[in-house]
């Protein structure tokens, strides 16, 4: 792989972070705003599935365990929701699963009024 792409697979896994950062402090977006950085989250997914379709590639520690760290602290500062937060139709339509697209099915622990 380049290094622009493990440059750009860290940048995303630093994106995440911030957004785990955040919703920690209490989330002060929109929704909308919230469903991108979800949105940010599965696309950390695909390209994390593309690389190990790759033979003979591995994805640096480095990176693994800053996502591992930032999926942890996301889910200490969030609560499960039994519903896709991109609603039925959108969960149908893209296939998504709680057990894989987990993210999708957790909110805030602390909501902005605005919600």
């Amino acid at each position: 792989m380049s290094r622009n792409r493990w440059h750009a697979l860290r940048e995303m896994v630093e994106r995440w972070s911030q957004t785990a950062a955040q919703v920690e402090r209490g989330y002060s977006f929109t929704f909308d705003d919230y469903l991108n950085d979800l949105d940010l989250r599965r696309q950390i997914d695909e390209h994390f599935r593309a690389i190990e379709d790759v033979r003979d590639v591995t994805i640096p520690s480095s990176i693994t365990d800053a996502l591992a760290l930032a999926d942890e602290r996301f889910r200490r500062a969030t609560v499960a929701s039994e519903a896709n937060v991109w609603g039925a139709e959108n969960e149908r339509e893209s296939g998504w699963s709680a057990a894989r697209e987990w993210y999708y099915y957790r909110m805030p622990e602390r909501l902005p009024e605005e919600w």
